[in-house]
């Protein structure tokens, strides 16, 4: 039991470190291929709900935009009576 504990401890130890017997173990894998279906779905979803999270986003700010643009135009047509007095 203990020798299976100890055992454990280097192979952890082993990992973190950043070694290992393995000889692919520091290789990088295969390239991903863009035309698997799986990709293509996946990137597909990930498009919809960046759109759907901008969307989202700017129905949400709308209120803050209507003010934004409300000041200036207030700003910018009371300047020159401002500048006046």
């Amino acid at each position: 039991m203990e020798r299976s504990a100890r055992e454990t401890e280097r192979l952890v130890e082993r990992e973190a470190s950043g070694r290992s017997d393995h000889p692919d173990a520091n290789r990088p894998g295969a390239p991903i291929n863009r035309r698997s279906p799986f990709y293509l779905g996946f990137m597909a979803v990930l498009g919809g709900l960046l759109a759907y999270g901008l969307v989202h986003l700017v129905l949400q700010l709308t209120q803050l935009l209507t003010l934004v643009a409300l000041s200036l135009f207030l700003a910018l047509g009371l300047e020159p009576v401002v500048a006046r007095l």
